[in-house]
């Protein structure tokens, strides 16, 4: 959607439609703390949030078709914490990769999350970030770094279960996952985690 962007601040989403002159409230939710704000880069007003619940042990998952003039009766309440997402399409149908404490989870608008499968060795191993990227060909890759310092996995499948291999970067903390676009090319980014005070190792580079 042209010109749109959106922040949240503890329970309120603010939007604006005019690349940040002026913004609205967009929507409310007291059930807890705005955690993550995710857009759909293919489907325009389609928008989804996810709300820390109190304990910060859980997770909802709000969702707008309509860049948050109004919002889905349905909200999907997750029994672990959401530490990032991701929108794709699946059969047409735009779907989120949920990177969680237990594991990777796609939720399709009106269903139920289901776990994906990354690791067939450790099916509960947690993740911290999840990106999803399209090339000129069409075809959909998905990466997710793995909590524990356990790596980056990479999908060229559409991130569907079982079709995750390890790249590397274990023993590294990677908490941040995105794609750059330089023409046919694009390049997946990792950043490592670093104490107070540390330089860290900062970002990691692997072409898609």
């Amino acid at each position: 959607q042209p010109r749109t962007w959106y922040a949240g601040s503890g329970a309120t989403l603010f939007r604006s439609l005019n690349d940040g002159h002026g913004w609205e409230i967009a929507g409310r939710f007291p059930d807890g703390q705005i955690e993550l704000v995710r857009t759909h880069p293919e489907r325009p007003g389609l928008l989804a949030i996810a709300v820390q619940l109190p304990g910060g042990e859980s997770s909802r998952i709000h969702i707008s078709m309509d860049c948050g003039e109004s919002w889905e009766t349905t909200a999907y309440t997750t029994a672990f914490e959401v530490k990032d997402m991701t929108w794709i399409m699946r059969e047409d149908v735009p779907a989120l990769l949920l990177a969680t404490d237990l594991g990777l989870y796609e939720l399709q608008v009106g269903g139920s999350p289901v776990q994906v499968l990354v690791d067939p060795q450790d099916q509960d191993r947690g993740f911290y970030a999840v990106v999803a990227s399209k090339d000129i060909r069409g075809q959909i890759s998905v990466a997710a770094a793995a909590q524990a310092t356990g790596g980056v996995y990479l999908s060229s499948e559409e991130g569907r279960s079982n079709t995750f291999r390890l790249t590397g970067l274990q023993g590294e903390d990677i908490r941040e996952l995105a794609v750059q676009y330089d023409g046919p090319r694009s390049f997946l980014w990792a950043g490592a985690a670093a104490a107070g005070g540390e330089a860290g190792k900062g970002c990691f580079r692997w072409e898609l």
